[in-house]
């Protein structure tokens, strides 16, 4: 879809009938970031943390 002459992503709720929102490729790229941010984290609690606690 384009708004104001800029692709944008336009997510629907399945919940809330007619609730919508719109992302722009900033906000996917924060999104994207975000998830990378999440993922190592658990990674690194998965891959340190959890052997220490283990041996404890």
């Amino acid at each position: 879809m384009i708004y104001r002459r800029e692709h944008v992503l336009v997510v629907e709720s399945k919940e809330t009938s007619g609730y919508r929102i719109s992302l722009n490729r900033r906000d996917l790229m924060t999104i994207q970031d975000l998830e990378w941010i999440i993922f190592e984290t658990v990674s690194r609690k998965t891959n340190i943390v959890r052997p220490n606690i283990l041996n404890q």
